[in-house]
């Protein structure tokens, strides 16, 4: 590129080169690159709130106010959104990492992986927050970052006593060790274990343990770490944020190469958190997009105190960082040392310090177009159908209106010629009001005809736009016997193919949308994790489950997990996938071409949508266990004891392990297998010489008889024993 000289040579915001300038200008370029969008979310949105209706004047200009009770809000409005939130949410897409099939290490440390991979992702992720937003808004933007300062706040180990302040009894003195300091310290009671790990509240607890306590502390450390992991996962709606979307790599159109993200705060808020700004001119206040004042609060209730906090997610040569400016002044935040002082640093973060080596910032569309620009691609739910519900509320107003004012009959009364006119006048030559109230002791009628005025009637071609709207919106919203529940009965699967709706489509697309955002999500936390372990030297927990073996009386317990960076190494690579959700057909199918040998028994586990095929296969054979004699008598025993009955119990114990006969007789005791089969050798058999029944025949016998072929053969039998 030539460079003119009156050319002003672009600078790209980096780490190091990062003015107040430079972030307006990315916040100002950025977000009107996506009017569009916004406002299509902001009549969407406004439209379920109930914000967004027909304009009153257009009905009753001279009194707007009387439209008000008559005005009719279709509950369409809320239920469109709801109805397929709800759906989509039922179903969620399961974590699976790659499995090296000649390795059963390998593949038990993926299974420990993706289990850990889920129970972190549940701790982070409101799932129905992400497909409601793909619903109402069609797109939104995911933010992962680390954010240890919770995870590091575990509790002390020791409590601290001043003697000039707090007197320590004389018995308990023993207890405490004297510091440098002077204070006295020793470990919180909480955690006090003696040698055989007992708490002071035990039966039997001798004298503090050192080793066992420090234990105790250790497991408390761990569940308090196990509950807060130390990087976040971030949904920000779409009108708080400006991506940067450039040309996306193989089958992505754009991809998310940075995001400004705006939020209001306090300005109390924003000084806990350790911000600090120039205040010398007012902070500047851009309108949000779907802002409806010019103050830029959509509530109407932004105190004079409240601030933009804008943060910066780029990335430049050296790697992802993260930047933040108060009301688009300069910021910096004030760090505290060791020592109790306090220091200003900028506020930019280098992530890549923090052992992350990607900007996790990544753009979600739900419904989308295939357009050319990024603010054309986004559909909220809605979006297709708000003139219609308009129309429709429009029309049932204009209804109502007119049954309110003209719809019920009235009184009409025909002047009689004969009568004077001074009759119907009254001292000041007005008409008469008559007074047919029937409820009055005397009802004063004026001379003429009586008669009732005909009800004003609305229109029978506004009934048939109504209708026609409803079957517009009718036709594209969600049906029962859709969205994976099969086809309905009088419609068959070609037909069904050929006629999908708005919402079969939406369903589809926002459920792929937020499977890939899962796996971009499930991706980043790995990275995370192994990037703290890299750093800090520690694994983060995690909280799950695991089956109880059946000895130990089965059922499931809560484990702490951990992500092991040995385990992972640097593939951070994992797909998200929903559950297969076969009919019995297709289940029955792949059972038989399992017992054929030419399908798996993870095949038909995924038919029958199961997400994690290990796990079920351990369940089974628990289960086959369980059922066998083995099993029965373990059980057995396991209830006896729990009834009080020892006795019974250690007797089943011994027939399990074989020590006990069934009659109660020790297997010691019995004869050898030689000498029973020598004292018991049997006469020749009646039928000598005839081979014994193998098991096909035997089962081709059952399966005969389960087909009636029983009979037929005894008959073949009997006409061959009589001969000719």
């Amino acid at each position: 590129m030539i460079d003119r000289p009156d050319s002003q040579p672009f600078e790209p915001i980096t780490r190091k080169r990062f003015t107040v300038e430079q972030a307006q200008e990315l916040w100002v370029r950025t977000a009107r690159r996506f009017r569009g969008s916004r406002a299509r979310i902001r009549d969407a949105r406004q439209l379920q709130q109930g914000a967004l209706t027909i304009q009153r004047e257009d009905w009753v200009p001279e009194r707007p106010t009387d439209i008000d009770p008559l005005m009719s809000l279709h509950p369409w409005r809320k239920t469109l959104p709801l109805n397929l939130t709800s759906l989509l949410a039922k179903s969620e897409p399961e974590f699976k990492r790659a499995r090296d099939s000649g390795s059963e290490t390998a593949n038990k440390r993926a299974e420990k992986t993706e289990q850990a991979l889920r129970e972190a992702f549940a701790q982070l992720v409101d799932w129905e927050e992400w497909v409601g937003k793909s619903v109402e808004d069609a797109e939104w933007a995911l933010v992962g970052y680390p954010s240890a300062a919770d995870f590091w706040q575990q509790p002390d180990f020791s409590e601290v006593i001043d003697e000039s302040k707090v007197a320590v009894p004389t018995e308990e003195r023993d207890d405490y060790d004297q510091g440098d300091d002077g204070k006295l310290r020793r470990p919180r009671k909480a955690y006090w274990r003696d040698r055989k790990g007992r708490a002071p509240e035990d039966e039997g607890y001798e004298k503090r343990d050192e080793s066992k306590t420090r234990d105790a502390y250790d497991g408390a450390v761990k569940d308090h770490r196990a509950r807060t992991l130390p990087f976040v996962l971030r949904l920000v709606p779409a009108n708080d944020c400006a991506p940067i979307m450039v040309r996306g790599r193989g089958r992505e159109r754009f991809r998310c190469a940075g995001l400004v993200v705006r939020s209001l705060y306090e300005e109390d808020d924003l000084h806990k958190q350790n911000y600090r700004w120039e205040k010398d001119t007012k902070a500047a206040l851009i309108p949000r997009g779907w802002d409806s004042n010019v103050d830029g609060d959509p509530y109407g209730n932004r105190s004079a105190s409240s601030v933009w906090l804008y943060e910066f997610f780029l990335e430049d040569d050296d790697g992802p960082f993260y930047a933040t400016c108060v009301g688009m002044r300069d910021t910096w935040q004030i760090r505290r040392r060791d020592d109790g002082t306090e220091e200003q640093v900028e506020a930019v973060i280098d992530l890549g310090a923090e052992g992350i080596r990607s900007l996790m910032v990544h753009y979600v569309y739900g419904l989308r177009s295939a357009a050319d620009e990024p603010d054309d691609r986004g559909v909220p739910f809605l979006d297709p159908f708000l003139h219609s519900i308009l129309n429709i509320e429009a029309h049932k107003t204009a209804i109502n209106r007119v049954a309110w004012k003209r719809g019920f009959s009235k009184t009409v009364i025909s002047p009689d010629p004969s009568v004077p006119e001074a009759a119907y006048l009254d001292g000041q030559g007005n008409l008469k009001q008559p007074d047919i109230d029937p409820h009055a002791d005397l009802v004063l009628l004026p001379p003429g005809t009586f008669g009732m005025l005909a009800p004003e009637q609305a229109s029978p071609d506004i009934w048939r736009l109504i209708d026609l709207e409803q079957q517009a919106v009718l036709g594209n919203t969600v049906d029962p016997t859709v969205m994976g529940r099969g086809p309905s009965a009088d419609q068959s699967g070609h037909s069904k193919a050929l006629s999908e709706r708005f919402a079969e489509t939406s369903y589809g697309m926002i459920r792929e949308g937020l499977r890939r955002a899962k796996e971009v999500a499930g991706a980043w936390i790995l990275e995370m994790a192994c990037a703290f372990e890299r750093t800090h030297g520690v694994r983060v927990p995690v909280y799950g489950t695991e089956e109880v073996p059946p000895e130990e009386g089965g059922g499931r317990r809560d484990v702490i997990l951990e992500f092991r960076e040995d385990w992972i190494g640097d593939n951070y690579s994992v797909s998200a996938e929903y559950p297969q959700v076969g009919n019995l057909a297709e289940v029955e199918q792949e059972r038989v071409l399992w017992k054929e040998g030419a399908s798996t028994l993870e095949d038909v586990l995924e038919k029958r949508g199961k997400t994690n095929p290990w796990a079920e296969k351990i369940k089974i054979a628990a289960d086959r266990w369980e059922q066998s004699p083995l099993g029965i008598l373990r059980w057995d025993a396991l209830a006896a004891r729990a009834r009080g009955d020892e006795e019974e119990a250690q007797r089943l114990e011994l027939q399990a392990e074989g020590l006990l006969t069934e009659a109660g007789m020790p297997t010691a005791a019995q004869a050898t297998d030689g000498e029973m089969m020598a004292a018991a050798q049997p006469a020749e058999p009646a039928n000598a010489g005839m081979p014994l029944p193998s098991g096909a025949s035997v089962r081709s016998g059952v399966i005969g008889g389960q087909r009636e072929t029983g009979p037929m053969m005894q008959d073949a039998q009997a006409v061959a024993q009589a001969g000719p």
